[in-house]
């Protein structure tokens, strides 16, 4: 979790742990580029001019983007 709104008022949620600087994560509304070739996570707002490349799978109770274990599979291997 790095984003959540509660009674319409949006706030980052993030973890930064005293004990291990390594786990420290991510905040804000995030989204998936492929920048050169990489895929890398950035908020929300960079990169305005290149497209997401997640898809909402699971939204309000509501499944989306449902698919069999085979494709999934096929999609690993890629």
């Amino acid at each position: 979790m790095c984003y959540a709104e509660i009674d319409g008022v949006g706030m980052d949620i993030y973890k930064d742990p005293i004990t291990d600087t390594g786990k420290k994560s991510k905040r804000g509304q995030l989204k998936l580029i492929n920048l050169n070739g990489e895929y890398v996570t950035v908020r929300k707002e960079e990169y305005t001019d290149i497209a997401d490349e997640l898809v909402t799978v699971f939204e309000n109770g509501e499944l989306f983007n449902e698919i069999d274990f085979v494709t999934v599979r096929k999609n690993a291997s890629e």
